[in-house]
């Protein structure tokens, strides 16, 4: 007897548009949740910190890797935005091998959307204005320089290479000659502490509204609006370069004895 050939039931229309309302709904709680966690663990590392407590160290690695789980929960997020993508353009995004390379594809995809250039053509100041091609080159280089480099490290934390942090094996581990010490890693391990992170974590911010702008209005966000954001994440990265971790250590220890001190002299009779 002949077998009866099935057919796949796709969702509807109306199907797919209330699905992806649940699925923003829950990108959104889960970010939230990362929001609130990288408070809680900075308060955490802030007391460590100030009380010299053995924790600090292992705190501060937590805190390092949750702001790294915070650039993939904003990733989610933004590409639920309303307005922001649609599913197809979703599919594209999602497609690349990384979560630093899914937020340059996300960059890519929104510009190229909002002017209307086909994923094909080179972008250049021919086919599109000097000022606005100059907007996505500059969150593309913030993409590059901050957000890869933190989700690194996450990636680093997360597979437990919390002293000796190794390169990746790109083509796949074939023998232990493969496992070979990464000494920008580790160099960039030992320099994150409240402060850097503290102050990256707000520069990451800055720069996802940015992209955040460019991705749901990209056709009216122009230089004047940009020049605004670009003054904000201009001084996050300048305030994150002065950083000075152990003179701010110093004053939390300090500030933290004095309180001690003077909580003491209060109960003395």
């Amino acid at each position: 007897m002949a077998s009866v050939p099935t057919t796949v039931s796709l969702p509807s229309e109306a199907d797919l548009t209330s699905h992806i309302v649940n699925v923003r709904r829950y990108h959104e709680e889960n970010f939230s949740e990362v929001q609130d966690a990288l408070t809680h663990v900075q308060r955490e590392l802030y007391r460590a910190t100030q009380s010299e407590s053995p924790s600090e160290r292992t705190i501060t690695r937590l805190y390092t890797m949750l702001s790294g789980v915070w650039c993939e929960a904003r990733l989610h997020k933004l590409l639920y935005e309303q307005g922001a993508f649609e599913d197809a353009e979703r599919a594209v995004i999602y497609a690349q091998s990384s979560v630093e390379q899914k937020w340059k594809k996300a960059l890519d995809v929104a510009f190229r959307k909002h002017h209307g250039i086909p994923h094909q053509v080179a972008l250049s100041s021919e086919i599109v204005d000097f000022s606005r091609l100059k907007i996505y080159e500059q969150v593309l280089e913030w993409i590059e320089k901050y957000f890869v480099s933190v989700i690194e490290l996450r990636n680093k934390i997360a597979h437990g290479q919390w002293a000796k942090p190794f390169i990746n094996h790109q083509a796949g581990w074939s023998s232990s000659l493969d496992f070979k010490i990464a000494n920008n890693s580790i160099a960039a391990l030992k320099g994150e502490n409240l402060l850097t992170i503290e102050r990256k974590t707000k520069l990451l911010q800055d720069i996802a509204v940015a992209i955040n702008n460019l991705a749901v209005d990209g056709q009216r966000y122009g230089a004047t609006d940009f020049d605004q954001q670009y003054k904000r994440i201009h001084s996050a990265i300048k305030s994150l370069e002065n950083a000075d971790f152990p003179s701010h250590r110093q004053k939390l220890i300090d500030g933290y004895k004095n309180s001690a001190l003077q909580a003491n002299a209060g109960v003395c009779i």
